[in-house]
């Protein structure tokens, strides 16, 4: 299992990754963040 945290500036983008990933079984969405600043913070509180 691929675990994936999506990270982009447009949530159209996000919405239309998050569409992508979802059809696929081996992998799954973790988390999401606007910019690098906020991913960072979700990969220290983990």
């Amino acid at each position: 299992m691929v675990r994936v945290m999506i990270v982009d500036d447009h949530p159209i983008y996000r919405d239309c990754l998050k569409t992508v990933f979802a059809d696929k079984k081996d992998f799954t969405i973790v988390a999401e963040a606007e910019n690098e600043n906020a991913a960072l913070q979700l990969l220290s509180s983990d």
